[in-house]
């Protein structure tokens, strides 16, 4: 419903009668009434003498009382002949809203029978919708002669000043309330707040004068906000469908006031629906460090249009040394198992962990609205955060020589023995790199697979992918005597580094091994033992990472 409100310009006249009965005439309001809006925010009310007096009209005095609040007034001469070429027309100020005009045509005009006395043109106060009277008192009203010209009576006029302001709507804000990390991003199911600032200079503008347009998040076209304290309009609601599922959504407010006059505001926000693809490259991307693992993994900042980071997760064997229990499963997704870490660029990272133990880890690429890519073999992979050969009690994160000398005195010896030290039993690995999986339970002794690693790791203190030789080494028997064979190496061939020999002795016959003048001119240290329980198991190796044996 249109609400206004009438500026009322009440015409008093104070008259003097003398004795006899007096015919009345009119001072009346042109145009009746006089509407402002938000189109037309001034105009003119001409002040109209329509005759009926005792004699013309050559001059007057007005008093003029109005609530300048409200409304502003310019008083001026009429258009119209012949007040508008009155000698005089002086508009005196009185106060705030209140003036007198005292005017008069002058010379030999005859005076007017009827006809324009003044224009006054109202102006509205931006902002304000209000009412004020006007209230008009004739003060005098004289003719040619300047005698009392009597007779008249007024009639009411009117100012009628419906809305004449535009509402405003500003500051459109979308809050995604389920994550507390983005308003610029939201997801279908994601909770949301929406403020505007909406105003009217309409006193009774309120929340019904107000919608948003919920149906890009699936909801209503119209939607009045659920509160309104002016100026803040307020709705919250739960996404159900975004429109578009993936891409820019534009939010529009709508304020319409009691005269129709629309304004609109927005915001946008972006939507996304779509997981990231899954993570590339960890699953060869783990690799064993001491009390660390290491982590690589291929860049993920194309896997998906607002990728946000990576988070690996993992599970612990929990079994050290030996694992006799069952491998757990890599985490299958982004809540399952443990968090170790979140990265948000790069394609490195060192993840510190101090129990040692087998280590599962699963990566996992986020976007901004927290979609978790997939699980697969190529985000996943496995390490020790322990170098193999480091053992107890000279954990340093090296294998040294003191880590040799406790696997000599456990050399040979099955898990069944007393002297069996299950922290040496680490091979063979599940790829033959001392940077691999222990599977100790393949041979449960501690024999050529362990020193093997123990030799490989001797010095290492990072991560090396050197695991494979390079050629095939040439190796000959010879008799040196009855009961003395030697195996001698004719070529290296590559980066031949440990041997195992094994030789089936016949029923009744022992054997022993010691090593050849080769072994000697070796620079690197020689580890060299034999079981002789199984008759010949002799275990050889040059220790230290790409070391070699030289010589022939």
């Amino acid at each position: 419903m249109n609400r206004f409100y009438r500026l009322q310009l009440l015409a008093a006249i104070a008259l003097m009668v003398l004795g006899v009965a007096t015919a009345y005439a009119d001072i009346t309001f042109n145009p009746t009434p006089l509407e402002l809006n938000e189109v037309t925010t001034s105009g003119p009310v001409v002040i109209m003498y329509n005759g009926g007096g005792t004699t013309n009209v050559a001059g007057y005095s007005l008093d003029i009382v109005w609530d300048n609040t409200v409304a502003t007034a310019v008083f001026a001469k009429p258009d119209a002949a012949p007040f508008s070429g009155a000698v005089t027309f002086y508009v005196v100020p009185l106060g705030d809203g209140h003036v007198r005009i005292d005017a008069a045509i002058g010379g030999a005009d005859p005076g007017i029978t009827s006809g324009e006395l003044c224009k006054i043109t109202f102006t509205a106060v931006p902002g304000v919708i209000d009412q004020t009277a006007v209230t008009l008192t004739i003060e005098a009203l004289r003719d040619p002669l300047n005698q009392e010209v009597t007779g008249v009576a007024p009639v009411p006029g009117q100012v009628i000043v419906s809305d004449t302001g535009v509402p405003v709507v500003a500051d459109v804000l979308i809050f995604n309330d389920t994550l507390t990390h983005t308003n610029d991003f939201l997801k279908d199911t994601d909770a949301i707040t929406i403020t505007a600032n909406v105003t009217d200079n309409d006193p009774g503008f309120d929340a019904t004068n107000i919608t948003a347009d919920l149906s890009v998040f699936g909801g209503g076209t119209l939607v009045q906000p659920d509160t309104y304290a002016s100026p803040v309009a307020t709705w919250t609601y739960v996404t159900t469908v975004c429109t578009p599922a993936d891409g820019t959504i534009t939010l529009t407010v709508t304020a319409l006031d009691a005269s129709s006059n629309t304004a609109n505001g927005s915001d946008t926000i972006t939507s996304d629906n779509t997981a990231p693809s899954p993570l590339l490259g960890l699953g060869a991307g783990v690799t064993p460090g001491h009390e660390q693992l290491h982590l690589s993994w291929t860049d993920f900042s194309g896997n998906d249009t607002n990728p946000m980071g990576a988070e690996f997760r993992y599970a612990a064997w929990g079994d050290y040394p030996e694992y006799n229990s069952v491998a757990p499963g890599y985490p299958a997704d982004n809540t399952a198992g443990t968090e170790a870490l979140q990265v948000t660029s790069g394609v490195t990272v060192d993840w510190g962990i101090t129990g040692r133990d087998i280590y599962y880890v699963s990566g996992f690429v986020y976007d901004m609205v927290l979609h978790y890519s997939a699980a697969g073999p190529e985000n996943q992979g496995r390490a020790t955060n322990y170098w193999l050969g480091d053992v107890p009690s000279y954990v340093d994160g090296t294998v040294g020589v003191d880590d040799i000398s406790v696997l000599a005195a456990t050399y040979g010896l099955p898990d069944t023995d007393i002297d069996f030290d299950e922290f040496c039993n680490v091979g063979p690995t599940d790829t033959g790199s001392p940077l691999g999986i222990p599977e100790p339970n393949t041979d449960n002794e501690i024999a050529f697979e362990d020193m093997m690693i123990f030799a490989l790791n001797y010095t290492v203190v990072t991560p090396s992918s050197k695991v494979l030789i390079g050629g095939t080494p040439v190796m000959t028997w010879s008799q040196v005597s009855e009961k003395t064979w030697a195996l001698s190496l004719v070529s290296n061939g590559g980066d031949l580094q440990g041997l195992n020999l094994r030789v089936e002795l016949p029923a009744g016959v022992d054997g022993t091994v010691a090593a050849g003048d080769l072994l000697a001119d070796q620079s690197a240290p020689v580890f060299l033992r034999n079981i002789p329980r199984r008759g010949v198991d002799a275990g050889l190796a040059l220790f230290g990472q790409g070391a070699g044996f030289s010589g022939s």
